[in-house]
């Protein structure tokens, strides 16, 4: 249903899942966190970011013994708060997530490419989604009219297309 943008009948399904992944046991904690994490973006994707946000810190507070942040997932969920943040206007702490969801996915990108023959193939997608943190974070400073700031956001998105520009191939 996500992939078919219906997103309130997802949020449905997300619901009746998160019902479900409570009753688990405590040892099911990246089961409960992944149905909180779709709740949340499924509340999201409707602009129910008010509601969506308490519901996406949940799901990292129950996956904390999983997950930290050197994971992709932290940095994922990061970004979508930022995003929420973002269309309530909540200019600062959209920001805030906005930096936190980089440095993720940067520390994730590093981390993988230590452990992994070359890292390629399994830290392929990071790039795109540090382009697209900065994106949307630059967004966020222009229609803010914060022009100093959004002069800063534009030269890391520079940079960072220079630097992964063998990942942003199209």
């Amino acid at each position: 249903m996500m992939k078919q943008k219906n997103y309130s009948k997802a949020e449905v399904s997300c619901r009746l899942a998160v019902s479900l992944a409570e009753k688990l046991p405590s040892s099911r904690s990246m089961e409960k966190y992944s149905a909180y994490k779709w709740l949340g973006y499924s509340l999201v994707w409707q602009k129910k970011s008010a509601e969506a946000i308490p519901v996406l810190e949940k799901s990292l507070t129950i996956a904390k013994d999983h997950l930290d942040e050197t994971n992709a997932e932290t940095g994922e969920v990061y970004f979508i708060i930022g995003q929420a943040n973002h269309l309530l206007g909540n200019i600062e702490v959209a920001g805030d997530f906005y930096i936190k969801a980089e440095k993720v996915y940067r520390t994730a990108f590093v981390e993988i490419g230590d452990t992994d023959v070359d890292g390629s193939e399994l830290r392929s997608p990071y790039p795109r989604s540090i382009k697209n943190i900065l994106e949307a974070h630059l967004l966020l400073l222009k229609n803010a009219k914060l022009n100093d700031q959004a002069s800063v956001i534009e030269k890391r998105l520079e940079k960072a297309k220079k630097e992964f520009a063998k990942y942003l191939i199209d």
